[in-house]
């Protein structure tokens, strides 16, 4: 896993994991048409690994060293063996299998971070009887080299091959160099025989010495899971990458996956090159951790379609997804999502997949089996989108097919709406707040369920403007009595009275403050007209200047905007005799005179903006910002990065006080250390309120600083994860940047809230 300038613990992380993006995914995955899935155990302590054995039990090892036994669907209560590990970081019992000789032996192989006479990664056999080990059986066969203070990058898998050899997958104990050299057995893939001795055919058998000549693979950063194909022994590693790759290698004798010199596809011939990979943070999939995978080539029934036979299922723990990779095409389709933190994959013999995961918690584990059902709903036909006006209606519909009877059950946002089971659904009367809400429907018969893609609403009008701030003066030179509001428009005609009841008649001021949003990229003249005094500035540049006493009379200036960003817009305006009026309008090329509607107009609140992947709630008024390089946003703004970031995490942590503070973005990457967050503003002086942190970790050094003024300084702790502050700056070359202050280490911001002075 990767995390800035450290090796993220794959471990650690489970609090924090992504896969938690929407609500309720600790209860079920979302599956294609006709499978379903089935609890089979829960209440796991942080499970780390699983082995089917050949009488249909199955074994979960848990980090903190017990061996677990799922039995006739049913977690047993007795361990079959509890194991003394340490369990820090990625450390404890991290792999479980079984001799090919199980039925007649009756061994059981595990691997597990053992403390004595230091700590290191260790394989050992069991014996059993029955569903627990016997008592002292336990034979060590391999203990690995001795670890470093660094508890990550473990590996931990272990399996059998066709050959009858022992293969084990080591990580590189967070120290990259070790992948590359042949003087440990660090950042590898090893091959024993049964009794844990080393076959003399193993390719470095010559060229390595002692222990090391059990290598059978190298060039490996955290080969967390690997899986052989039965039959054909063909075998895939699935290695967790660092920034940016996660990697499915082929294994192959011999074989130098290139850490740390290349982390996915390459062309160096020295190394091989993934035969599928996918980046953290574009394309399709994104993830984090590949943490599961599993050939579906069952050795009985097949029961999933022809499409599925021969095919590679593998799993992300961040994302909390399962896809299936096509072993022929190397092109890879989404299967299941919503998982809370899969760590393991495996298909049974009767044609079933199961999926490990970790969960929440430390006792939140399950262990879930999923199978196929024909006659399963299934979607013909998704909910679009649909864009109506205040007040209108809007109708969602779906089409399914499926053994009837079918039910239905639409949700907002992932909540169920009551009432809303039949085909479709109408909202009425769609306000501002109904925009960009998320519909969809779940259809449901005795044979399965299906769930719909989302459709968005969207209300025009929604992000319309609400005017501009005014603050009235019983003075003509802003001073005395204030009120303040804010007027959707400026088109007053007051008479020979006052606006404020109170204030004496040719005797006030007015100032609007806010933004105008542009109506086109266009030359764009704003007119005022006024009696008396007037002065327009759009932008900071004075456009009308007409500060005197006079008559009804129009004033006009002229300036360049660019379709859909928004600018600063100061209009001052004072009445000392005759009839007070005042009128603010706009024209163009495009843009026929008129008054400058509300829709356009924009009180000067803050600029609010979250840092957070997409697909994650969006905080009431906060803008989204998933980590894409600097540019017009769409929403009247432009901001983003000086380069693609694109490293957004969801926590979705417990310990989080809201939706804010769950979302983070790493601005302090490896791959870009000198990453600079920037949002286009008018130049000016501006307070900025800026948190960073993380729900899952109290090992960061927090700086950040806005136009070169340290705003955040502080380090998290286990009880305060968070670290905010807040600085007044100026802006002066119409860009308020962002950066990582000298002395950070792995800055993670959440949300930053900017607003004019």
């Amino acid at each position: 896993m990767h995390h800035a300038h450290r090796r993220v613990h794959l471990i650690a992380i489970v609090l924090a994991a992504l896969a938690h993006l929407l609500a309720g995914l600790a209860s079920a995955a979302t599956l294609p048409a006709g499978f379903t899935e089935t609890t089979l155990a829960s209440g796991l302590a942080n499970p780390t690994a699983m082995e089917v054995a050949p009488d249909g039990r199955i074994f979960v090892t848990e980090q903190g060293g017990r061996v677990r036994v799922v039995k006739n669907g049913a977690l047993l209560a007795t361990p079959f063996a509890t194991l003394p590990v340490t369990a820090s970081g990625e450390r404890g019992l991290l792999g479980v299998t079984f001799d090919p000789q199980f039925a007649t032996n009756h061994f059981v192989y595990v691997y597990y971070t053992a403390t004595t006479p230091v700590i290191h990664n260790r394989i050992s056999r069991l014996t059993a009887n029955g569903d627990v080990a016997v008592a002292g059986s336990e034979v060590v066969l391999v203990d690995l080299d001795p670890l470093s203070s660094a508890t990550n990058h473990n590996g931990g898998a272990i399996h059998f091959g066709e050959d009858g050899k022992l293969y084990a997958a080591v990580g590189d104990n967070a120290t990259a160099s070790n992948a590359q050299t042949l003087a440990n057995r660090l950042g590898k893939v090893l091959r024993y025989n049964r009794d844990g001795t080393i076959p003399a055919d193993n390719p470095f058998y010559a060229t390595a010495s002692g222990a090391n000549r059990a290598i059978w693979a190298m060039g490996l950063r955290n080969p967390y899971t690997f899986s052989f194909e039965p039959v054909s022994g063909r075998l895939f590693i699935n290695d967790v990458g660092q920034s940016t790759w996660e990697e499915i290698d082929e294994g192959v004798a011999a074989s130098n996956y290139g850490w740390p010199a290349t982390e996915g596809p390459t062309t160096d011939s020295r190394f091989r090159s993934p035969v599928y990979a996918y980046q953290h943070g574009s394309g399709t999939p994104t993830g984090c951790a590949i943490t599961g995978g599993a050939f579906y080539s069952p050795q009985g029934t097949v029961q999933f379609p022809a499409a599925y036979d021969g095919n590679y299922f593998f799993a992300d723990f961040c994302g909390g997804w399962i896809d299936l990779l096509d072993t022929d095409a190397y092109t890879a389709s989404a299967f299941a999502t919503g998982i809370a933190s899969p760590v393991d994959l495996k298909v049974t013999n009767d044609g079933a997949l199961l999926y490990l995961a970790r969960g929440t918690g430390s006792t939140t584990g399950t262990l879930v089996r999923i199978g196929y059902t024909s006659g399963a709903p299934q979607i013909t036909s998704q909910p679009a989108n649909r864009t109506v006006a205040i007040g209108q209606s809007a109708t969602f519909g779906v089409t399914a097919s499926g053994t009837a009877p079918l039910s239905y059950q639409w949700k907002r946002n992932g909540v169920d709406i009551p009432g809303a089971t039949s085909a479709t659904y109408t909202l009425t009367n769609a306000q501002p707040s109904d925009n960009g809400a998320r519909f969809r429907v779940s259809v449901t018969n005795a044979r399965g369920s299906a769930t719909s893609n989302e459709a968005v609403l969207t209300v025009t009008g929604a992000s319309a403007g609400d005017g501009l701030a005014a603050t009235y003066f019983d003075n003509v030179d802003f001073t005395g009595t204030q009120v303040s509001r804010v007027d959707a428009t400026v088109n007053f005609d007051w008479g020979t009275g006052a606006p404020v009841a109170g204030f004496g008649a040719d005797t006030f001021s007015v100032r609007w403050t806010g933004q105008v949003l542009a109506p086109a990229t266009q030359a764009t003249t704003f007119h005022v007209l006024s009696d008396d005094g007037v002065r327009l500035w759009v932008n900071g540049q004075l456009l009308i200047d007409d500060w005197t006493v006079h008559g009804a009379q129009e004033s006009s200036g002229t300036i360049a905007l660019t379709a859909g960003r928004r600018y600063d817009v100061r209009l001052e305006y004072f009445d000392q005799t005759g009839r007070a009026q005042v009128r603010l309008s706009w024209s163009g090329p495009s843009t026929p005179k008129q008054v400058i509607p509300q829709s356009r107009l924009f009180s000067a609140a803050p600029i609010l903006v979250n840092f957070q992947p997409a697909g994650a709630p969006v905080p009431a008024g906060y803008l989204v910002d998933a980590g894409a390089a600097f540019g017009p946003r769409g929403n009247g703004y432009s901001y983003g990065w000086n380069a693609a970031t694109p490293d957004t995490r969801d926590r979705n942590a417990a310990n989080a006080p809201d939706q804010r503070y769950d979302t983070l973005i790493h601005m302090q990457k490896e791959a870009n250390p000198d990453a600079a967050w920037e949002i286009a503003l008018p130049n000016g002086t501006y307070r900025v309120h800026i948190v960073a942190g993380d729900p899952g970790y109290a090992d960061s050094v927090y700086r950040i600083a806005a136009e070169g003024v340290l705003v955040v300084t502080g380090t998290p702790t286990s009880a305060v994860h968070w670290v905010e502050g807040e600085e007044v700056v100026t802006v002066s070359d119409g860009r308020l940047t962002v950066t990582s202050a000298t002395g950070a280490q792995n800055n993670k911001l959440d949300f930053i809230e900017i607003t004019p002075q």
